[in-house]
């Protein structure tokens, strides 16, 4: 089946797939061939773990909403980052940064939750593109 991800910078990721894995608002998905036409809104910050004979790939996926139409899936989303791609220094000081905020009970702690829960979710695809487990 053919996976797209758009962003709003654009098309991140346009390939067929022989099934990928995302969580949705009401838990995890598989999606492969065959599955049933839908819209499911994601998680805010999660991980999505596509498998194709090319050799999986891996996406931090930041407030998304995922269309399966016609045997073709669509994640349209605010920001995508290929696992392969981000810069693991960065978010890991993004993440320390965020759980520095959360000892604070000045700042914002919504934001600083959604700051730490966005760098979690591009460190782990960072991981996992590595090859960690």
């Amino acid at each position: 089946m053919k996976l797209s991800i758009l962003d709003s910078t654009g098309l991140v990721y346009d390939e067929e797939v022989d099934r990928f894995l995302v969580k949705s608002q009401k838990g995890p998905l598989e999606v492969a061939p065959g599955y049933a036409d839908c819209y499911e809104a994601l998680e805010e910050d999660g991980v999505l773990k596509a498998a194709s004979s090319q050799g999986p790939a891996y996406f931090a996926i930041h407030h998304g909403l995922l269309e399966v139409k016609r045997g073709r899936a669509r994640v349209v989303c605010l920001y995508a980052e290929d696992g392969k791609k981000i810069d693991v220094a960065r978010a890991t000081a993004s993440k320390e940064r965020a759980e520095q905020r959360l000892t604070d009970p000045n700042l914002d702690l919504i934001r600083a939750k959604a700051a730490l829960s966005r760098a979690l979710s591009r460190l782990e695809a960072s991981r996992l593109s590595l090859g960690s487990k």
